[in-house]
């Protein structure tokens, strides 16, 4: 599942009322805690401010949300399995659950 952030052609779930507003704003959020961290990643190495937020810009932000129903999930069951990620940067929120392997 992906949803791209600013975009009105996202499916919409219908068992979640207000997901649009709440994945739109996570996004944001994300997006710009990214900028910051790229942002520190050009000081660092030299570069001009800008020359890496430059790039992210000009791209497309995705958010891919695994919506899973943990009830319906044993110990063991994989929910996601290998996939490569696709971007400048990747961002993995904090699991609140274990066996989220990195």
């Amino acid at each position: 599942y992906h949803w791209l952030l600013g975009s009105e052609q996202n499916v919409k779930p219908i068992d979640f009322p207000h997901f649009s507003e709440i994945i739109e704003s996570w996004g944001k959020q994300l997006y710009q805690t990214n900028f910051t961290v790229c942002e520190m990643v050009a000081v660092g190495l030299g570069l001009d401010f800008y020359r890496i937020t430059d790039t992210l810009k000009k791209g497309s932000h995705y958010i891919s949300p695994p919506g899973v129903d943990l009830s319906k999930s044993k110990p063991g069951d994989v929910i996601t399995g290998f996939h490569r990620d696709f971007g400048l940067i990747t961002s993995q929120a904090k699991t609140r659950f274990p066996g989220l392997m990195a």
